[in-house]
């Protein structure tokens, strides 16, 4: 084909675009208003250049022609200005291309070079981890630069013209470079496997794994890989790229799920997170087994990059405390990665932040993940310190409570002991009649004594009874320094109840709502009271004041979910709660108490009712 194109020189033309002047410097670039590009169809006949009419001018920031599958070919004039020969290099900086064909148009014929995969399935690699070919001009010699590029990714041209020298002396740079930033990617993953061999969190696995499909993307994308990792691989050269993005966007994505533990906040977002790993499987899949890059895995890992950055704005949002950390970290990568796409997309020029910068991105991002998993660690470590303080407190508790117990059962066994030698001693004095008529007596007493402190109506609590134990415990909290709280509460609308169905029906409310207290609030230390008319109390002992709203609130949906039945019809009630909680001082009194939970029920009342209200402050 060479050879046709030699013996045939007429076949190309000239452009007539001002050539580049090239001169005695140690790097030229060659900016876009140079090139030109033509997308190869059918009409091209094989051995023969595009004709001169063919040909449009690249009007990007950069010398691209965007993401087609087609072969492209790129031309650019330059022309030696110096009186001098130039021995240059033309670096061809990205490399992720499956061929790339070289020519010089000179005067008197073609010069022809080629890297990547011929006609036979061979491979010819590059030498460095730039496409460079040789380029010597002659003093004022003009000629035109073609270049024939296959990808199946972005036909990208950055092009910069070398001295020799220079270029030798460049590489050393970018590869001492390139290799700095590997080498803090390989810290980090060698740092956080051994962590997660300790601590056996999947967090921290799936954090190496997405270290390790960077550092292949990285590879692949600077073309450090082709060179010194899979050099002879004719797969990889091809699809090197592609494996990069998919087992980085797929174990990514892995690690955003495991680490912000997504499930546990929203249940759509992780189903979307799902659908995304299935995308990025098939893809996989499909690279594997047809070796096939799918041409909108761009667009998908932009979609992907944006939702990532909204699922974490979403999930700090949410209260997710992991979530900040996660959204720094991916918005420094991001930041980068957007300006490396809008360079190989033609938006930006191309610079040595937009094409490095996404290396520093990962870096960044890989530093302030790591980061984000200590503070993981120390955030369990602080949950299991508060769980086993509570489960601390929770088993003093019992222990005090099983104490209180045996005592009171000691004191139970002394009193029947006495009472069975008082019983023996009067036996003999007392007759069987006597006997039967005492037991009566007791037996009478203890009926009075009960209908004394209860309510005829719900068996609760009476309003003497309340004030005398509340009175107790009020004391008995000041000496210990213990908490003590009250709830009052209030059956809405219970006048209205009455009218509408009889007093038979709010009977029946006030006896069934005793009822459900009862059943609700069942420690012993603890007491249910009919305050007054619709009013109950609930005085609950070494309760705080948070604890006992979580009563209150219990109490007010049961009372949502009871609906009163009365003669087959359904009454749905609510209620409204007033609660305060506090460690009493010695001076308080019984209606201090009362006025606080009472002054939380008006709020509550007046707030809409059906509700519970926390009393801001007692004296």
């Amino acid at each position: 084909m060479v050879l046709a194109i030699a013996l045939n020189p007429q076949a190309y033309a000239y452009s007539t675009v001002d050539p580049l002047a090239l001169q005695r410097v140690e790097m030229q670039p060659v900016p876009a208003e140079y090139a030109s590009f033509w997308i190869e169809d059918e009409s091209r006949v094989k051995g023969q250049l595009p004709a001169e009419e063919v040909w449009r001018p690249v009007e990007f920031a950069t010398i691209t022609a965007g993401p087609l599958t087609k072969p492209i070919w790129f031309r650019i004039p330059v022309q030696n200005v110096t009186q001098a020969t130039l021995t240059n290099i033309a670096e061809l900086r990205w490399v992720n291309i499956d061929r790339v064909d070289y020519y010089i148009q000179r005067a008197n014929g073609l010069e022809y070079h080629f890297f990547g995969i011929n006609e036979q399935g061979e491979l010819v690699p590059a030498k460095n981890s730039s496409f460079d070919f040789p380029l010597t001009l002659q003093p004022q010699e003009q000629v035109t630069l073609l270049f024939r590029v296959e990808t199946r990714y972005f036909s990208f041209l950055p092009l910069f013209i070398w001295d020799q020298e220079a270029y030798e002396a460049h590489l050393v740079t970018v590869h001492n470079w390139y290799i700095l930033g590997f080498g803090a990617l390989m810290a980090l993953l060698l740092y956080n496997f051994s962590l997660s061999v300790f601590v056996r969190d999947r967090a921290y696995l799936f954090y190496c794994c997405y270290v390790v499909s960077i550092l292949i993307y990285e590879m692949a994308f600077n073309g450090m890989g082709n060179v010194f990792v899979w050099r002879d691989s004719i797969w990889m050269h091809k699809n090197g790229l592609g494996l990069g993005i998919y087992l980085s966007f797929l174990t990514g994505t892995l690690f955003f799920r495991e680490f912000l533990n997504i499930g546990a906040y929203s249940v759509w977002l992780q189903r979307l997170v799902d659908l995304s790993l299935v995308y990025w499987l098939i893809a996989l899949a499909a690279l594997f087994t047809l070796d096939t890059f799918f041409q909108n895995s761009i667009y998908m890992s932009m979609i992907a990059c944006v939702f990532a950055l909204a699922g974490s704005c979403y999930l700090w949002y949410l209260g997710n405390p992991l979530a900040k950390y996660y959204l720094l970290a991916w918005v420094t990568l991001l930041f980068f990665t957007v300006l490396m796409l809008l360079m190989i997309t033609g938006v930006l020029p191309h610079h040595p932040v937009t094409e490095h910068g996404q290396m520093i991105g990962f870096v960044t991002e890989m530093l302030f993940l790591s980061f984000a998993l200590a503070a993981r660690i120390n955030l369990e470590r602080d949950q299991r310190e508060k769980a086993q303080k509570q489960a601390l407190k929770l088993q003093l508790d019992i222990n005090r409570e099983r104490e209180n117990t045996i005592e009171a059962q000691q004191k139970v066994l002394e009193l029947e002991k006495h009472n069975n030698q008082m019983l023996e001693q009067r036996v003999e004095e007392r007759t069987l009649e006597l006997q039967d008529a005492l037991g009566n007596l007791s037996v009478a007493n203890q009926e009075l004594a009960r209908l004394t402190v209860t309510d005829p109506l719900t068996g609760t609590a009476n309003r003497r009874h309340f004030d005398e134990m509340l009175d107790v415990e009020i004391q008995r909290a000041a000496r210990s320094s213990l908490p003590l709280s009250l709830i009052l509460i209030d059956i809405d609308h219970f006048k209205q109840l009455n009218d509408q169905h009889g007093h038979i029906a709010g009977d029946e409310c006030l006896k069934q709502f005793a009822d459900l207290l009862t059943r609700m609030v069942n420690r012993k230390t603890d007491l249910v009271a009919r305050y007054g008319g619709e009013e109950f109390a609930l005085v609950l002992p070494e309760t705080s004041q948070d604890a006992a709203f979580v009563v209150a609130e219990k109490v007010r949906l049961a009372v949502e979910d009871m609906h009163l039945s009365f003669k087959g019809a359904i009454i749905p009630i609510t209620v409204s709660l007033g609660v305060v909680g506090l460690i009493p001082k010695q001076s308080m009194t019984v209606t201090d108490f009362v006025d606080a939970a009472d002054n939380a029920l008006y709020s509550a009342k007046h707030g809409g009712r059906n509700r519970s209200v926390m009393a801001t402050a007692a004296s």
